[in-house]
């Protein structure tokens, strides 16, 4: 038996496990865990201007009559907070669905639909972008204002008017809407 060998074998596998020892707990391969949060972004999670496509899209659809896809452009309804416009009687908002009580948007969808096939003819004219909102709870978001021109339904006067809403910046879908004219 060669004691020198065994020495040197020895030896070896000491200093190996001590360099992996002493590697594995370098603070190359630690994780330093800040004390603090990091700091928020400076752009905020949405803006008015993120709206702009979902809002001018919603009134092409209106202008050529087609049937409202309210996922397209409305969030769903439990973080739907209200559509104000000259022909609704007040706000419609989401209302339980009679056959399973879930919040739903039923109102909402007859209601675009009814005026997409009445002739409705409304095109942006100006679009403001005011930035993020958070000034009541369910109702922030990206907050925009619209200069509007032409008439909710055939029989209406060309006219203008002006929009505003706050687009959900989870979802990327319009969750206010309110019209002051058309």
């Amino acid at each position: 038996m060669d004691v020198r060998g065994a020495v040197r074998r020895c030896t070896s596998a000491a200093v190996v496990a001590a360099v992996l020892c002493v590697a594995g707990c370098t603070s190359a391969d630690r994780v330093h865990l800040s004390p603090h949060p990091p700091s928020p972004s400076a752009r905020p999670p949405c803006t008015g201007e993120d709206g702009e496509a979902v809002f001018r899209a919603l009134l092409v659809d209106l202008n050529y009559g087609r049937p409202v896809v309210l996922s397209d452009y409305f969030t769903p309804a439990d973080r739907f907070v209200r559509w104000i416009d000259p022909e609704t009687n007040g706000a419609l908002t989401e209302l339980p669905d009679p056959a399973d009580g879930h919040p739903s948007l039923d109102a909402l969808r007859d209601h675009l639909d009814a005026l997409g096939a009445g002739g409705f003819r409304v095109t942006v004219v100006n679009f403001i972008d005011l930035g993020y909102v958070d000034n009541a709870a369910g109702q922030e978001g990206g907050a925009f204002e619209a200069d509007l021109y032409g008439h909710g339904s055939a029989e209406d006067p060309v006219a203008n008017g002006t929009a505003n809403g706050i687009l959900d910046c989870r979802t990327g879908k319009l969750r206010t809407v309110k019209v002051v004219g058309w």
